[in-house]
């Protein structure tokens, strides 16, 4: 993998911006943005099983380990990375799986592919998190709530991220 530098800013901005400016910030109980995930939606295509998986489980530990998360992170990371390949299969041509690099628009075949695919890999990130956060099931509806708000935003944030970490990587 030639872009191992840019991966390795890439987890280091990701952890210290979500540890210092999101988990700090309280402007409702409804709004948790887990950005760190943006990771897991920008590794290369062509990334193994194994390589996302520990990735995910490097995430999750670094992102309990500052937060005093217990685990929970490292919980809701796994299954995002986990289900990372075959929602780009789901979402993307064999051709261009075939290809790899970054997953971005043009690459997936456009906007729409690309954000269906980071809002699935977001959502089922967020989601966990946040029911594994409650343990209950009478807190659905806020647990919902929590998370459609809390992925939308997270979701826009990817969305700026790839379009800075795609055009970075492709003047290098």
């Amino acid at each position: 993998m030639y872009r191992t530098i840019h991966y390795i800013a890439l987890f280091a901005t990701l952890l210290l911006v979500q540890i210092f400016i999101f988990d700090n910030l309280a402007l409702s109980p409804y709004f948790n943005p887990l950005i760190y995930v943006t990771m897991l939606v920008l590794m290369p295509m062509e990334s193994r099983s194994v390589v996302l998986l520990f990735t995910g489980l490097a995430l999750g530990l670094a992102a309990d380990f500052a937060t005093g998360g217990a685990g929970l992170n490292t919980a809701a990371t796994l299954p995002a990375a986990f289900l990372r390949q075959p929602l780009l299969a789901l979402f993307c041509d064999r051709d261009d799986l075939r290809d790899g690099g970054v997953p971005s628009a043009p690459r997936m075949g456009g906007e729409w592919n690309f954000m269906r695919y980071a809002a699935t890999v977001v959502a089922v990130q967020h989601a966990a998190f946040f029911m594994l956060e409650s343990m209950s099931a009478v807190l659905l509806p806020h647990v919902l709530l929590r998370t459609v708000l809390s992925a939308a935003f997270t979701l826009l944030f990817v969305f700026i991220a790839a379009r800075l970490f795609t055009y970075n990587i492709s003047r290098v």
